[in-house]
Formats: C-alpha cells, structure tokens, sequence
C-alpha cells in the first residue's frame, strides 16, 4: 500500500513540477527574446508615442474608442527608455496575464497551467510588428480581470447585474478586446441554458458599440468596433486573436465537467494533458518566432537608434551585416559615410538606387517624414528640418524625438517662443522633463544658446538667400542650399554623389573644383574614377589645379577598362567578370548600373 501512495505522490510530484519548469522557462525565453530580439522594436514604441501628466491627455483619449487601454499602454510604454527596463515591463504584463488566466482555470479545477500561457503568447505575437501597440494586451488584462470579477459573484443575479452593467463601461474602456468577457460569459450562460442572461449579455455588448460611435465618438463605427486594434490589421494577427479567444472560452465552458477526469488521483491523466499543452505551446512559439519575428526590421530600427546617438561607425558596421536592400538602409549608410569622413571613396562599397539612397520622398503617412527629416538637420537644410518633423507629428502625433527636433530647429532659428511650446510639452513628462529644463536656459538667453556647442555650428552657416524647397526632385534644393552656404561641406559631398548616381558628370566637373576650398588634400577615390571616365569620353584634361589623380588609380581603371574591352560584344558576361573586382567602383555603377542616364 505504501508503495502504491509513493508511487501516485511521485506522479503528482512530476505531475506539479514538470508545468512549474515549464512556465519558468517559457518566461525566461520571454525576457530573452525581448531584450535580445526586439530591444530596438520596444525603444522605437517608447520613442513613437507620448504620455503626459495633464488632464487635458487623459480627456483626450478617452475621446478614442478603447482610451483606457490607450492611456495605460502609454503610461507603460514610457518606461521603454532602456532595453533591460523595457523587457522587463513587457515579461511583467505577460506574467500578469498568466496569473489571471491561471486564476480562472483554477476557479474551475482546469489542471494544465501550461495552457494558461495562451494570453502571454498572444502578447508576445502582438507586440512584434511596429505598427501594433501594447493596448491590446493592456485590454485582454482588463478583460480577464472583469471575468474573474464575474466569477468571484456567488449569487446569479449579482453577476446578470454585473454583465449588463460593466460590460458597457468595458467595452467603452478597452474596445473589442471587452469581448473576450463577453463571449465567456454568453458561454457560462447558454451551457446552464439560461438564455435570458445571454440575450442580455449579447445585446448589451452589441449595442454598446453602436450607441458610443452615434453619441460620443468622432469616429466611424468600423474604427469603434476595431479599436484597439491598429490598422492595416494582418490576417494572421486576426486569427491568432480569434483562435485564442475561442480556445479559452472552450477551457473556461468544459472545465467543469473535466475536473473529475483529471482530478489529483489520476496524475496520469494530468501528465499526458499538460504533455499535450507543451507540445501545442513549443509549435506555437515556434511559429510566433518564425512568422512573426521580423529581424530585417529589428536591423533597420538598430541602424536608427545608432544614427540618433550620433554612433555613425555603429551605423555602417550594422548597415554591412543588413540582408539584401533596403532604401532607408542605405539612407541612413550614405549619411554614415559622410559623418566618418568616407562618402566620396567608399560610397559604392554598398550598392547604390540613384538619389533614393540620398534623401527619401515625401509621403504623409508619418513615417518617411520622422525618418526623412534626419538628413536635412545634418545639412543644416533647419527650416526643412523643421517642416518635415512638423508634418510627421501632424500625421504620427506627438512623441518624445519629434518634439525634441522641433524645439532644436526653434532655438537654432531663434523662435523662443515656439521652441518653449514644445518645451512646455515636453516639462509633462517623466523621462524629459531634465532635458526640457536644460533647452529652456537657451530659449531664455540668446547668448547661452550661441555658446552651445551644436547650436552654435548651425547658426554659423545660416540660410542667407531664400530658395523654394521642393521634395522628390533629382538634388531637394542642394544648389542654391550651397550657394546659400559657401561652406557647408555636407551640402557639397551630397551635390558630389548626387550627380554621380545620376551620372551627371557634366555637373560633376563643373563643382570638381571646389576640393580646395573644402580643404580636401587629395581627390576621394570616387571622384577620381569620375574624373577619368568624363576625360576619356571628352578628351579634355579636368584634374582641379593643385591635385593630381593617383597612379593606383590609373592602374586599376586600366585593369577594368582591359577587361571591358574583352568582354565588350557580351555585356552580361562583362558584368559578370567586373563584378567582384570593380564593384566597388564608380566606372563599374556608370557601365552597368539602370539608375538615370548612362
């Protein structure tokens, strides 16, 4: 007999440690992937979105459909200051979403905790791409929360009270994530074939919507129903809610006649259930990684972040570990050349799209604009920096980094008044509130702010002619923008690579001697190969007084120009035979690249 009670206490041992290491793990693996997966991703949320300590922010999103989870989910992202804080913060909503799920199925004698990590798993899918936002989390938090709360009601009536009474404010506080409660709830109802309660249940839920888009919101009844789901909505991310929402409920509906199946004497039972749960949760994890976990994504946000602390070498080490080609990519590249000294001999070291590696378009949707207005700030190009940080906050709305920028630019042109609005904005913070005090000595005192060391520099090459700015063009104003300013040398780099993506070298040999006055000591390598590709074609000598091509130069061209000619008859294979070689080379962008004229 003792044997038999040592043997069933062993399996119940097994039974209630193998989901404990389980569950340990899972979480481990949660903190791990967020702080070494998508630390970039939790840094560009906290950067792309603001949360301020004023009645007037809270009143305005509870404007929105779902404000309440709107509001919590800023409150929490704001503390994605830090990756190590921000994974924490992230660990710590999945860890309470499993307790409240933990909580239900042990209200009703569901013996698999592993299951209870559906909802972290839903977290941790919702939380990859960008344009999704924690305020779903926050609302299935606030949901489960209301069903617990359901439950916790013994008598019947005082839950019917509860239902039809919360679920309108519910629904109203975190939207469509509200109606994970109430398909519970129904559930609970229908399969005690009370269907009065469900009825009300239903249409209370359904109508709650309907009401808040006529009388409060400004908003279409779509965008009510979706919130806080962001658009455009991916249908993978719609199934896993549903799939989720469902399998849940199920567990909730069944565990009252499942309690006696896998009660605590047949530990059996409850070894293979949770067996079955890890098995589900490790093919799940494995496709939220696989089909949701974007890395490509994750590169181009750690590209950003390096180029917002001025860390250009960071910049092209990342740029050159970067799969295939990416436009913003090879954007922020170009400028990290320029900033380490090394556009005008490694810039065909990355493979070059024309200008679009230069500058991006213009386009309203926020996000070329917030990216976009970075290399008109280097340049100096202040107003355009300006109107593009503006615009992007018009489309995106206000965040930390915009709002940072448009008080910069304010100072460097000397509009106080502005840059202490933003500055103002900025005090209401809890992360900015330092920086906001520091900027505000240089609004209050001109002089102070000429001594700043980076104020001062863009206001030694202020804009002197005015010019009109017009974006999508082959050179965004770089003309008249050098003309302005004799001494910009940014401008002057860019006009230079400019004109060879376009391959203009008839412009190019019209600014070619302009090296002196720049103080350059030799000609960069891509000018050189410039130069001898426009002479060989012309005729005509153009080397700039004072400078002489390199031999190395020379020869290498002959090397290249030999094996042209070999191959002359048979473009593809020239291609071929010149790509690993002179690649790297402007004569090999000029014979074969399809970007402008050739």
């Amino acid at each position: 007999m003792n044997t038999v009670e040592s043997t069933i206490n062993m399996k119940n041992k097994t039974a209630q440690l193998f989901p404990l290491a389980v569950i340990l793990l899972f979480f481990g693996f949660f903190f791990y992937y967020f702080f070494n997966l998508n630390r970039f991703h939790l840094l560009y949320l906290e950067q792309s979105q603001l949360f301020l300590f004023q009645d007037k922010y809270w009143a305005n999103l509870l404007s929105k459909p779902a404000g309440v989870s709107h509001y919590l989910a800023a409150f929490v992202t704001q503390f994605f200051v830090s990756p190590l804080v921000a994974a924490l913060v992230v660990t710590a909503i999945g860890v309470t979403l499993f307790a409240l799920s933990y909580s239900l199925f042990s209200k009703f004698g569901f013996v698999a905790p592993i299951a209870a990590l559906i909802w972290p798993l839903l977290h941790l899918a919702i939380l990859n791409p960008v344009q999704n936002h924690i305020a779903l989390s926050v609302g299935f938090m606030l949901s489960l929360l209301s069903v617990l709360l359901f439950f916790a009601l013994k008598e019947s009536r005082w839950q019917i009270w509860l239902a039809a009474t919360g679920l309108p404010f519910l629904i109203f506080a975190c939207g469509i994530t509200g109606f994970l409660a109430t398909i519970i709830m129904t559930g609970h109802y229908l399969i005690q074939r009370k269907f009065f309660p469900a009825l009300v249940i239903i249409t209370v839920s359904t109508l709650t919507p309907l009401l808040l888009a006529k009388f409060y919101y400004l908003y279409p009844l779509k965008s009510v129903y979706a919130a806080p789901f962001q658009f455009p909505v991916t249908t993978e991310l719609l199934i896993a809610v549903i799939a989720g929402t469902l399998f849940f409920s199920i567990i909730i509906w069944a565990s009252p006649f499942s309690s006696n199946y896998f009660s605590p004497t047949h530990p059996k039972r409850i070894i293979i259930l949770n067996t079955i749960a890890f098995i589900t949760l490790i093919s799940v994890v494995a496709g939220i990684v696989r089909f949701r976990y974007d890395p490509k994504t994750e590169q181009i946000l750690a590209i950003d972040h390096a180029a917002q602390e001025g860390n250009w070498s960071k910049v092209l080490t990342l740029s050159e570990k970067y799969p295939g080609n990416n436009r913003l990519v090879l954007y922020y590249t170009n400028m990290a050349l320029y900033q380490t000294g090394q556009l005008g001999n490694r810039m065909f070291d990355f493979r070059q799209q024309g200008t679009q590696g230069l500058w991006l378009n213009w386009e309203r949707d926020g996000v070329a604009p917030l990216f976009g207005a970075e290399i008109y700030y280097h340049l100096n190009y202040i107003n355009e920096a300006y109107r593009w940080a503006f615009e992007a906050m018009m489309a995106k709305g206000p965040s930390p980094r915009l709002l940072k920028r448009l008080a910069v630019t304010s100072i460097i042109t000397g509009d106080y008044q502005v840059a202490d609005k933003y500055l103002n904005i900025l005090d209401q913070t809890l992360f900015y509130d330092d920086w906001a005090k520091e900027k505000r000595k240089l609004t209050h005192s001109p002089e102070l702010a000429s001594n700043d060391v980076e104020i001062g520099q863009k206001r030694k090459m202020k804009i002197h002619h005015d010019f009109i700015a017009i974006e999508n063009t082959k050179d965004i104003g770089l003309i008249p923008l050098l003309q302005s300013q004799p001494n910009n040398r940014m401008a002057f780099e860019y006009l230079m690579a400019s004109f060879l993506l376009n391959k203009d070298l008839e412009h190019f040999t019209e600014y070619i001697g302009r090296l002196k006055d720049f103080g350059y000591r030799e000609i960069p390598r891509h000018y050189e190969e410039a130069l001898i590709a426009w002479m060989l074609t012309t005729k005509k000598e153009m080397t700039p007084e004072g400078y002489a091509i390199r031999q190395s130069t020379l020869d290498n061209f002959s090397r290249y120009y030999d094996l042209l000619k070999q191959n002359g008859r048979n473009p593809e294979k020239a291609k071929q035979m010149l790509a690993n070689p002179f690649g790297n080379t402007f004569w090999y962008y000029l014979n074969f690249s399809n970007s402008s004229k050739n």
